[in-house]
């Protein structure tokens, strides 16, 4: 989409992601322009809100010397899970809701991850929002101004009157259920259109943001978490696991799953674990299956697992030395992210100085995620603007479009 006369849209500019850089907007409400800037992987940053009460006012795209004719500019920064706006702290998302002037509040979701009501951590209802099949909320929603994540988790872009979702990859417009540009993964689905949402079928499906990179975590006991790629009849478990599962070293064994193996191996762990999934949305998953590949090519021993092989295959390839503290599941998952180019996984801490006496501003160091728990909850931590984020689907669904 370049203009939308609708919506008083007269031109959008975008960026080598296919993401939008610019827009100008006039209808009768208001005069202003956007600007938007992003990570080189495509995470947004920040957004400026240019408006002018003049609607006589024409904003020209591709050029700053008529912003001087705005008189209110809204600045907000995306800083992982923290959001500043106006270079002051705004609101900082948690698992399940956020913090905002030193309060909590909580998300209700439906089955399909949507935000329901916000709840105050005084157990008051602050927001609830009901909505139309495609995600347009419904007349009756109560202080939809609260918060702006609302339908699938996605912030809800309605400043000059744009009316729609921020889905990371691309923008989508729930009034008429297509996104703004073409599905950056439509070489994948020649059957379908590169603008629909969900197959046309949004009770049943979801659409985190297109990209089909994925983490997935369980913390019953030890835990696990392995990764997938691709959808449906399409999709590749890759499951990192002890040979010897007793032993706390032993022979490290890399699963690969395909087909109906893979289906069946999601399917029993969405029904038997407490297993929570993550879109990985800086990398393509020709990346993460190329990165796999390296690995698998260079395995000391690979053999294929008994069975009926006729609808799905299970090869397991001996790549290293498992060690539960060390060298396990969660750590395998994470360096096939940084291999593969993501930033999804990359974790600092900041340590003050040691003593006032000293006068530096400490140190950062990086850390490595060890353990399914801590990888669950430094997920969980991530904005919903971020290279990772939660998704939530229906038992036995697919989020092909």
């Amino acid at each position: 989409m370049n203009k939308d006369s609708h919506k008083g849209i007269l031109g959008i500019n975008y960026n080598s992601l296919n993401l939008p850089s610019e827009l100008a907007v006039k209808n009768i409400e208001t005069s202003g322009k956007s600007y938007y800037t992003y990570t080189a992987s495509g995470v947004k940053l920040r957004t400026v809100h240019l408006n002018s009460t003049d609607v006589g006012y024409t904003p020209v795209l591709g050029s700053t010397s008529g912003d001087a004719n705005f008189d209110k500019r809204i600045t907000t920064d995306y800083v992982g899970n923290i959001i500043y706006e106006q270079d002051a702290l705004k609101r900082i998302l948690i698992d399940g809701g956020y913090i905002e002037g030193g309060l909590y509040y909580f998300y209700v979701n439906d089955h399909l991850g949507n935000n329901r009501v916000v709840v105050g951590s005084d157990g008051q209802r602050k927001q609830q929002n009901h909505y139309y099949p495609f995600g347009m909320t419904f007349a009756d929603s109560f202080n939809p101004d609260i918060q702006p994540y609302k339908y699938n988790g996605k912030e809800f872009e309605k400043t000059h009157e744009l009316n729609m979702y921020d889905y990371s990859a691309r923008y989508y417009d729930p009034a008429l259920g297509r996104f703004s540009t073409v599905d950056p993964l439509a070489e994948k689905y020649y059957s379908i259109s590169p603008y629909v949402y969900c197959l046309n079928n949004p009770l049943k499906y979801i659409d985190p943001n297109g990209d089909s990179v994925r983490v997935h975590v369980e913390t019953i006991g030890t835990g696990h978490a392995w990764i997938t790629v691709g959808e449906g009849d399409d999709m590749v478990v890759y499951s990192y696991e002890p040979l010897e599962r007793d032993n706390i070293k032993t022979s490290g064994n890399l699963r690969v799953m395909r087909g109906k193996h893979a289906q069946d191996y999601m399917n029993s762990k969405k029904k038997g674990t407490n297993m929570n999934s993550y879109v990985v949305t800086d990398i393509s998953d020709e990346t993460m299956t190329e990165t796999m590949d390296n690995i698998t090519t260079s395995a000391k021993s690979t053999y294929r697992s008994p069975g009926d092989n006729s609808k799905g295959t299970t090869d397991n390839y001996i790549i290293d030395e498992y060690n539960l503290f060390s060298n396990n599941c969660t750590t395998f998952a994470s360096d096939a992210l940084n291999k593969s180019g993501s930033e999804a996984m990359e974790t600092t801490r900041h340590y003050p100085s040691p003593t006032p006496m000293i006068k530096n501003k400490g140190y950062t160091i990086k850390e490595r995620i060890v353990t399914p728990h801590y990888l669950k909850g430094f997920l969980n931590s991530k904005s919903p603007s971020s290279n990772i984020y939660r998704s939530y689907r229906r038992q036995g669904s697919t989020s092909k479009r």
